[in-house]
């Protein structure tokens, strides 16, 4: 309600009045020489100014290793924590379908060296002859083309073809009286004969084993020579359009025949021997000449294709082998025999334990102090009470935004190593970034700033007094007072309340 409002408004501002009386009083009072106030004495030193960082132990090398080719895992030779040495084999996949790859390949290089062998020595003997021989054969058959037909080839053309007239002759006028009466007994005959053999076979049809007796075979004999002298018959009265049609397609062949003779050699039959002997010619040329640098250069470029490709499926059986690529220490196995794994699955986390490391992350406002070479002093979360020395060995060359703050990777190497380290410790680290000996020193907490600059109270004739300084190095105790301030002066220590107090004084005024 408004009412509550206002009783809230009432009690803060008396609240905030008695804090300021409160501070008025206590500053009249500090006005005056107090014996309450601290002081220290201005002193000469030294300063060491550092960049502090923390992060974790490193072993020297840690790897995480997978199949470089998916497969199902068929051994792991060893477990977590074996120390392996560099070359050991670890683990392995199923490598049947990639040795038949091998074969397959091997075999393919094996077939094209052979053929560019083949292709540099040029044909054999035999092939030689045979190109001959195939030659002598194109030329004489052109010197028969050429001589054109003998008589005996147009007599025995011009007989095919009253043949072949005579025969059609004989299917137009259709079978003699002579033909048809005995295709007819033929099919009387066979008639009677599966008659016999029927009666034959009705005697013994209720036996057991019919099929086995020669009655049966008979049956079947006379029934097959039944159906041939039925269908001779049939051929021999019914004479059909397509006997007629064959029998003068004969004639027709015989005439062309017999034209083909009378008119030979053609121009055209004269051109197609010569073709075939120019043909024969040329092979047996190209045999003779061999390989031509071409077919040499084509027959190499297959031996080279072979090989990468043996190279090529060697290598892949060789992937199937997950092998240690230093001597370390298994820190993890991702995968159980048996297990389909890829390239993408973690299979061995392999860790050099011999040296270790820490790995800093120095923020961006620090990293231009930061150089190799400087020294740190480290700590460590598992050794409290052990303070250990290092130095910068590297710099990361760029930096990383994380949630909007940009830092640097830092690698400290660790100087001495006498505890048990263990991969992942917690480590806080001082990077030595300056240091200088024999300056005027002043504590942190005497040290005030405003619009003006860092000034100190002094006590000057018992009463406190603001002196402007400047400084130089600073560490999380100590500044160098580098003006300003001479050596055994004492500068006022002022307390928590005492800097509340006066921060409220400045922000309400005078």
């Amino acid at each position: 309600s408004m009412k509550k409002v206002i009783t809230t408004i009432i009690i803060l501002a008396v609240v905030a009045g008695l804090s300021f009386v409160g501070y008025r009083a206590f500053a009249g009072r500090e006005s005056a020489p107090s014996a309450e106030l601290e002081t220290v004495p201005v002193e000469r030193g030294d300063i060491v100014a550092t960049v502090n960082a923390s992060g974790s132990i490193v072993p020297k090398i840690k790897v995480v290793l997978s199949f470089k080719i998916p497969g199902r895992v068929a051994e792991i030779a060893v477990e977590k924590g074996d120390h392996v040495e560099a070359g050991e084999v670890m683990a392995r996949l199923e490598t049947t379908d990639l040795e038949l790859a091998v074969d397959q390949a091997e075999a393919a290089l094996a077939m094209s060296e052979a053929q560019l062998e083949r292709t540099r020595k040029g044909a054999r003997p035999e092939d030689l002859a045979v190109a001959e021989a195939v030659l002598a054969g194109s030329q004489a058959s052109y010197r028969r083309v050429a001589a054109g037909p003998n008589a005996e080839d147009l007599v025995a053309a011009e007989a095919g073809l009253a043949s072949a007239r005579a025969n059609h002759a004989k299917v137009l006028a259709g079978p003699s009286q002579d033909e048809i009466t005995m295709a007819k007994a033929s099919v009387k005959q066979a008639d009677a004969a599966l008659r016999q053999a029927q009666a034959a076979y009705d005697k013994v049809a209720g036996s057991p084993h019919v099929w086995a007796m020669p009655q049966s075979l008979q049956l079947e004999s006379a029934t097959i020579a039944h159906e041939q002298a039925q269908a001779s018959y049939n051929l021999t009265v019914n004479v059909t359009d397509r006997a007629v049609k064959g029998a003068a397609a004969q004639v027709a062949q015989a005439e062309a025949q017999l034209a083909r003779l009378s008119r030979s050699p053609t121009p055209e039959e004269l051109a197609v021997a010569q073709a075939q002997v120019d043909q024969a010619q040329a092979t047996l040329d190209k045999i003779r000449a061999g390989a031509t640098p071409e077919e040499l250069a084509i027959a190499q470029a297959q031996v080279d294709q072979a090989q990468v490709a043996v190279e090529l499926a060697r290598s892949r059986l060789e992937d199937t082998r997950l092998v240690a690529p230093f001597a370390g220490t298994v820190a993890h196995i991702g995968a159980e025999m048996g297990e389909l794994v890829s390239s993408a699955i973690p299979m061995i986390v392999l860790v050099d334990l011999s040296d270790y490391h820490i790995d800093i992350r120095v923020d961006e406002t620090d990293i231009g102090l930061i150089e190799v070479g400087q020294e740190a002093e480290i700590t460590l979360d598992a050794f409290p009470d052990v303070e250990l020395s290092g130095q910068v060995a590297r710099i990361d060359p760029a930096g990383a935004n994380i949630l909007g703050i940009v830092s640097y990777g830092v690698t400290v190497e660790i100087s001495s190593a006498d505890i048990p380290f263990k991969p992942d410790m917690s480590a806080n680290v001082d990077i030595v970034v300056e240091s200088r000996e024999g300056v005027l020193l002043v504590p942190n907490r005497a040290v005030e700033r405003d619009r003006e600059g860092k000034y100190v109270e002094v006590l000057i004739a018992g009463q406190p007094r603001q002196v402007y300084i400047e400084t130089g190095l600073s560490n999380g105790t100590f500044s160098e007072v580098v003006a300003g301030l001479k050596e055994g002066q004492r500068v006022i220590i002022k307390t928590q309340q005492q800097r509340i107090r006066q921060e409220m004084m400045e922000m309400i005024g005078p």
